[in-house]
């Protein structure tokens, strides 16, 4: 049994032969994805110092006191997918100008594809098209037709692909979404219908509270902008 310390001392000698950065050039962090007697699988985040330094900075001029980096995909997928959950499913983070997929199995984003594509392009075209006699629904399920061949693929690969290790793979066909994106109606359909996959709005608030306790004083929409900053919070 390798203690957490020993563990990173190792990835740290050995970074440089999967990524082209140095353990002393990167800020890296890591999960354990399966653990036997005799061996570790192991995913590993890293980032060059120099990008994370740039943040710190910026952040510590404006009087701010930072606690924690973390990618965004990992901070996401910590607030959405509940403790009590360890299936496999894809996470659909819209933002503003852009869209995260990821691939979810344990708990941990095991492959992120980021798409230039946001929230802004599908309203602006539906502004711009409002006589579109085809309809609202049409013209968002056009913006998203690639997003949607994207978690298409992404699922075909991960649900045949011999899995690394002896991994036990679960079979994907469920999709989370949160991000600005999240609350634009019709979203969440247009993926249903364009992936056959189930389609739902993610609970950022899944390992902070039950809504049988405690209702958190921001709207449920509004609240899917913060799935980052939620899961940034909790400990993991």
């Amino acid at each position: 049994h390798m203690s957490r310390k020993d563990i990173y001392t190792r990835i740290e000698k050995e970074l440089e032969k999967y990524i082209p950065l140095t353990g002393s050039t990167a800020i890296f962090d890591y999960d354990v994805i399966e653990g036997r007697e005799a061996s570790l699988l192991i995913q590993v985040f890293a980032i060059p110092k120099p990008f994370v330094q740039s943040y710190e900075v910026v952040l510590r001029e404006a009087g701010f006191i930072p606690v924690r980096f973390d990618v965004r995909s990992r901070a996401v997928a910590r607030s959405i997918v509940s403790n009590n959950n360890s299936q496999g499913y894809i996470m659909l983070d819209i933002e503003d100008t852009k869209t995260h997929v990821s691939i979810i199995n344990k708990k941990t984003p095991r492959l992120t594809i980021t798409i230039p594509l946001g929230k802004n392009t599908i309203v602006k075209n539906i502004e711009n098209s409002a006589d579109n006699s085809d309809g609202v629904f049409s013209l968002i399920s056009a913006c998203m037709s690639g997003i949607n061949k994207e978690i298409r693929d992404r699922s075909i690969a991960w649900n045949t692909v011999d899995a690394s290790f002896g991994e036990i793979r679960p079979h994907i066909d469920q999709v989370y979404i949160c991000g600005t994106g999240a609350s634009v109606s019709g979203v969440a359909d247009s993926v249903t219908i364009g992936t056959s996959h189930t389609c739902s709005i993610a609970n950022v608030w899944s390992n902070v509270c039950s809504f049988d306790t405690y209702i958190p004083h921001i709207h449920f929409k509004d609240s899917l902008e913060y799935a980052a900053a939620i899961g940034l919070a909790i400990s993991k």
